[in-house]
């Protein structure tokens, strides 16, 4: 079994130049053998296959249908980019960089890829062979290898990496000191990155898009959700300039100016639910101490100028005459 010193040192980590796959000599391309799949277990347990479970550089052409995704993806569907464009490109000058798959030892399951899943993709779209390396790997041993080549992929978003590396230590796979041991990492730099799983869900789907969110937003948004479950909801009205990438210092003043605003032990600063418990206003007062309603934003699309239709403007004139005194002198609204 390699160690993960000598996964490191492999080649296959190494940004190179753009080149077509020509079978180099440092990279020999071999036509996978077609075996069962106990065949694939038996035979490497025996050592009697042709397949090396070690740090050799031997590069299979497998039958992308015969691969299937590792349980533990480290990449989100939407940071995979133009997979057509890639595949037109793979089928004009080749793979450049071979993957990593290991033997799966679920029935059914031929291969568990491990590294290289746009790579894989494309070649599926391509119809061509994906060229990847045979790797005997432990659960750990795989996400190490994952999070070795994350580091440096630039197109991988601190989300990405930070959601893959919380599953992993969640799932019992790895541990903080791992991640920090072998990635070179500080303690609070792989904090940081987990701090994306403390995010409230209500705040990580009203921001959507996380890829403009770095790690020190993230270890922001959390601190400042974990201090006042009030800040929660403030910054997801804010959900909108945070996704578009506003950094720490921004989003802390943007709470503190929303917080001047509303005084949380006047009686008239209320959250109203419906019976379901779906959060449908709030009572505040604004900067110049007047009680106004606040909409959340799920709320706000429904109520928007764009879709008010005028049953519910009616209503709203209904309730608002019922309420109107008749002491007063008014007719009411009309």
């Amino acid at each position: 079994m390699p160690k993960i010193e000598e996964i490191k040192e492999k080649p296959g980590f190494v940004k190179k130049e753009y080149r077509p796959w020509d079978g180099a000599p440092s990279a020999k391309i071999v036509q996978t053998p077609n075996l069962k799949h106990s065949d694939h277990v038996e035979e490497s347990l025996n050592g009697s296959s042709n397949i090396e479970f070690t740090s050799s550089e031997k590069i299979y052409s497998i039958d992308p249908s015969e691969i299937f995704r590792w349980e533990h993806k480290d990449r989100p569907s939407n940071e995979l980019g133009d997979l057509d464009e890639f595949a037109r490109t793979l089928k004009q000058v080749g793979q450049v960089q071979p993957g990593i798959v290991r033997i799966s030892t679920k029935p059914g399951l031929k291969y568990e890829l491990i590294v290289g899943e746009r790579r894989w993709l494309a070649c599926k779209l391509a119809g061509i062979s994906f060229q990847t390396k045979i790797s005997e790997l432990s659960d750990k041993q795989a996400s190490l290898v994952q999070a070795i080549e994350n580091e440096d992929r630039e197109t991988l978003t601190d989300y990405a990496r930070g959601i893959s590396y919380a599953d992993k230590i969640k799932a019992g796979i790895l541990t903080q000191k791992d991640l920090s041991d072998e990635l070179g990492k500080s303690k609070q730099e792989i904090s940081r990155l987990l701090s994306f799983r403390e995010i409230p869900l209500a705040l990580i789907n009203a921001i959507g898009d996380m890829r403009k969110v770095s790690a020190y937003t993230a270890e922001t948004l959390k601190q400042l959700c974990k201090k006042d479950p009030n800040n929660t909801d403030i910054l997801i009205e804010y959900a909108d300039k945070i996704a578009s990438g506003y950094g720490n210092t921004s989003i802390e003043r943007h709470v503190a100016q929303a917080k001047d605003f509303i005084n949380i032990e006047d009686p008239a600063n209320e959250k109203i639910f419906s019976k379901t418990g779906r959060h449908l206003y709030s009572w505040r007062k604004d900067g110049n101490g007047n009680r106004s309603i606040s909409f959340p934003k799920d709320i706000r699309k429904l109520i928007s100028p764009r879709t008010m239709n005028e049953a519910l403007t009616r209503e709203i004139e209904k309730q608002l005459h019922s309420m109107e005194s008749p002491v007063d002198g008014t007719e009411g609204i009309k």
